[in-house]
């Protein structure tokens, strides 16, 4: 049986992203969100399609990519613009 869920419904659902993401990958995808020059929405909409294209909507890989991999890299594979570190301080 396979399921299907937006990045939106696990972002904004508590009880999802703690069942799917380790603290790690949640912390990844809170600073991309933070960190992203593009809405909440469009950073979402970016891995949704990400994953969809590159991962067949694998969520396990999204989770695995997010735990390993760097808020720069994940902006750069799903075409995210990041705010510099000199902006984020002001």
């Amino acid at each position: 049986m396979k399921a299907e869920i937006t990045m939106s419904q696990l972002y904004y659902n508590g009880s999802l992203m703690n069942f799917f993401f380790r603290d790690q990958a949640k912390r990844t995808l809170e600073d991309l969100i933070e960190r992203a020059k593009e809405s909440t929405q469009v950073v979402l909409d970016a891995i949704e399609d990400y994953a969809d294209e590159y991962m067949d909507g694998d969520l396990d890989t999204l989770e695995e990519t997010f735990y390993e991999e760097s808020v720069e890299d994940i902006a750069d594979y799903i075409g995210v613009e990041l705010e510099d570190e000199e902006e984020e301080d002001e």
